[in-house]
C-alpha cells in the first residue's frame, strides 16, 4: 500500500486565481517589467527627474497603486466601519495625517533615519503582500498540498532578511566589516536554506500521499522567496535592487482592486459609494494620487537648493507612500470578520478550480 501511493505520479492542477492570461501578465510577467526598467534606468539615469520619477514608478504604477488603497474611504459601509470603535478611528482617520506630519519633521530633522525606517518598511510591506496573495491562491479542503502558513511565511520573511542584508553588507558597508556581519548573514542563509527545505519537504510528502500539486501557487511561493535576489547580488542601489520587486507588487495590487471594485460594487452595492462608475471613481482616486506625486517630485527637483522645502516636499511624497503602508495592513487583515467578508467573496468569485 505505502509502496503504491510512493510511487503515484504527482498531479499538477493549474487553479488560476484570475485565469491563467490575467495571472501570468499581472503576477509574474512584471519581473520582467522590472529588469527592463531598471536597464532603462541605467542607460537615462541624467535624463531628467520627470523620466527618472517614471521609470522609478513603473510609468504611474506607484502612486496608481496608493490611490487603490484611498478608494476604501469612498465606501459608505467602510466609512461606517472605520468610526465604529475608538481603535478604527484612529487607524483610518488620524494614523494617516499623523504619519505624513511625522515624516515631514523625520525628512527635515533625522533624514538617514526616515531613510532607513522607510527601506525597511517598504521590503516589509512587499514580503507581507506576497504572503497574503499566495494564500488566496490556495484551495484548501479540496485536495490541495498546502504547508502550514507559519512556516509558508517564514520561508519568505528569512529568505528576504538574507537577501537584504548580502545587499546591505555589499552596498551600504561596501564590503567592511565583514567579521561582523559575514556570521550574520551566515546564520541567516542557513536557516532560510532549512526553512526553504522543510518547506519542499513537507510539501513532497503530501503529494506523494495523493495531494495535487498546485502549480500556479507553487510558482508564485518561487517568486515571492526569490524576489530580493536581484537587490543581493544584482544592482548598485537601493532604488535599482527596489525596483523589480515593487513593480511586480504594484501590479499585483492594483489587479486585485481592479477585480474586487468590478465584483463587489453590483446594483446592490452601488448605494455605498458617491457616483454609479465604481471603476472610474477608482481610476479617478489613483490619478488624483499620481498628480500628487508628480507635483511633489517636481518641487523635489525644483527645490534642491532650499533644505527646508526640499525636506518637505521629500517627507510628503515618501510620508503618502508610508500611510499606504499603514492603511493596507489594516484594509487586508482577512482575521477581521467585516473586511474578510468586505472583500474576500468577491476576489474569490472569478476562482478557476
Amino acid at each position: 500500500m505505502t509502496g503504491s501511493i510512493a510511487s503515484k505520479k504527482t498531479e499538477l492542477r493549474y487553479p488560476w486565481m484570475f485565469g491563467k492570461s490575467v495571472d501570468t501578465l499581472f503576477f509574474f510577467a512584471p519581473v520582467l517589467l522590472g529588469v527592463g526598467l531598471v536597464f532603462t534606468h541605467n542607460i537615462f539615469n541624467h535624463a531628467g527627474w520627470l523620466w527618472t520619477f517614471l521609470i522609478l514608478n513603473a510609468f504611474g504604477a506607484g502612486p496608481l497603486h496608493q490611490g487603490a488603497t484611498w478608494f476604501a474611504y469612498f465606501d459608505k459601509k467602510n466609512r461606517e466601519y472605520f468610526v465604529s470603535t475608538p481603535a478604527n478611528r484612529f487607524i483610518f482617520f488620524f494614523g494617516p495625517p499623523l504619519i505624513i506630519i511625522a515624516s515631514v519633521f523625520a525628512a527635515i530633522y533625522a533624514l538617514q533615519l526616515f531613510v532607513a525606517i522607510g527601506m525597511i518598511w517598504a521590503l516589509q510591506h512587499i514580503v507581507q503582500q506576497n504572503i497574503g496573495i499566495l494564500l488566496l491562491y490556495h484551495n484548501h479542503g479540496r485536495g490541495e498540498a498546502i504547508v502550514a502558513r507559519p512556516l509558508e511565511a517564514r520561508t519568505q520573511q528569512f529568505a528576504a532578511c538574507t537577501f537584504f542584508l548580502i545587499f546591505f553588507y555589499r552596498v551600504f558597508l561596501l564590503g567592511r566589516a565583514g567579521e561582523i556581519v559575514l556570521p550574520v548573514i551566515a546564520v541567516f542563509a542557513l536557516y532560510t536554506t532549512f526553512l526553504i527545505v522543510k518547506y519542499l519537504r513537507t510539501l513532497g510528502q503530501q503529494l506523494r500521499q495523493g495531494s495535487y500539486l498546485n502549480v500556479p501557487a507553487f510558482l508564485f511561493w518561487c517568486l515571492s522567496v526569490l524576489c530580493l535576489w536581484p537587490m543581493a547580488f544584482v544592482v548598485n542601489s537601493f532604488a535599482e535592487g527596489y525596483l523589480i520587486p515593487v513593480t511586480v507588487h504594484w501590479s499585483q495590487y492594483l489587479i486585485l482592486n481592479y477585480v474586487l471594485v468590478k465584483n463587489k460594487y453590483s446594483e446592490e452595492q452601488l448605494k455605498n459609494i458617491c457616483i454609479p462608475r465604481p471603476l472610474l471613481l477608482l481610476f479617478s482616486v489613483c490619478v488624483t494620487l499620481l498628480a500628487i506625486n508628480l507635483f511633489l517630485q517636481f518641487g523635489f527637483d525644483a527645490l534642491t537648493k532650499h533644505k527646508l522645502f526640499l525636506g518637505i516636499c521629500f517627507g510628503l511624497m515618501n510620508g503618502i507612500g508610508l500611510v499606504h503602508f499603514f492603511q493596507d495592513a489594516f484594509l487586508w487583515r482577512f482575521r477581521d470578520p467585516y473586511l474578510r467578508q468586505a472583500i474576500l467573496p468577491h476576489l474569490m468569485s472569478e476562482r478557476s478550480l
